[in-house]
């Protein structure tokens, strides 16, 4: 390309202040405008399922995060309070009304996608396996439930257990047990993996109750190491840790 070929392009595109020693710059910064007058029309027709677009999406995604509106404190959900909020919950797909709360509200605090998981912890190895049916196999009581959620932050991964329990009873402290030997899963799996961590997001009164145990677990000595990687607590809280260990990302 000679002068007079770079100097007619550069009046073509009003670029001021390209010399012939600096064509590949010239050539560059035409290529990059060309590219973005052919793709700006697209990425503004283009929407997600919600009616944004690509660009607004991306800047969601990097916004603050906070906790939305319309959550609040897990203690505060009683068997009423979770009527009021869910409608029928026991049985059937009510029973799963909590949790998709709890996952949307998630995706709007963080900007960050949170899509069911087949992984669970084999804790008799304290290792993570992705397996849908555990109970097929011989083995199948070594595995925990299966995590709700996962997020991906940069190289880390977050898996999420989402749990509602309101009302004193039986059936309540069995399932609160079970989520304790979860936790302690977690950890001592936490002991030989990294860039990963384990959130477990207890709304629910009785839930609430008891979370001076699931402290207690956490501060055992052997989990010194790896206690930071895990969080306890209702989801109102969710996103202040998130912020600590993340950052705005």
């Amino acid at each position: 390309m000679n002068k007079k070929e770079i100097k007619a392009l550069c009046k073509k595109h009003k670029i001021k202040g390209i010399t012939g020693k600096r064509k590949d710059e010239l050539i560059e910064m035409i290529t990059q405008r060309d590219a973005m007058q052919v793709l700006a029309p697209k990425i503004e027709a283009e929407t997600d399922i919600k009616g944004e677009s690509p660009v607004k999406v991306e800047m969601k995604k990097h916004s603050c995060i906070s906790c939305p509106e319309g959550v609040i404190a897990g203690s505060l959900i009683t068997k009423e309070k979770r009527q009021e909020l869910f409608g029928q919950v026991a049985g059937g797909a009510g029973s799963r009304k909590p949790e998709e709360f709890q996952r949307q509200k998630i995706i709007d605090g963080t900007g960050i996608k949170c899509p069911k998981t087949n992984l669970r912890i084999n804790l008799r190895t304290n290792s993570l396996k992705n397996i849908c049916h555990p109970n097929t196999k011989n083995d199948g009581f070594d595995y925990s439930e299966d995590f709700d959620g996962s997020q991906s932050v940069k190289e880390n991964k977050v898996y999420i257990n989402l749990k509602c329990i309101v009302g004193k009873g039986g059936a309540q402290t069995r399932s609160l047990r079970e989520v304790y030997r979860f936790v302690e899963g977690q950890l001592n799996t936490l002991k030989s993996v990294e860039n990963v961590y384990f959130a477990n997001i207890l709304d629910g009164d009785e839930a609430q109750s008891t979370m001076s145990m699931f402290k207690y677990l956490l501060n055992l000595p052997e989990f010194e190491k790896v206690k930071d990687r895990v969080y306890m607590g209702d989801l109102k809280e969710y996103f202040d840790w998130f912020k600590k260990v993340f950052g705005d990302e």
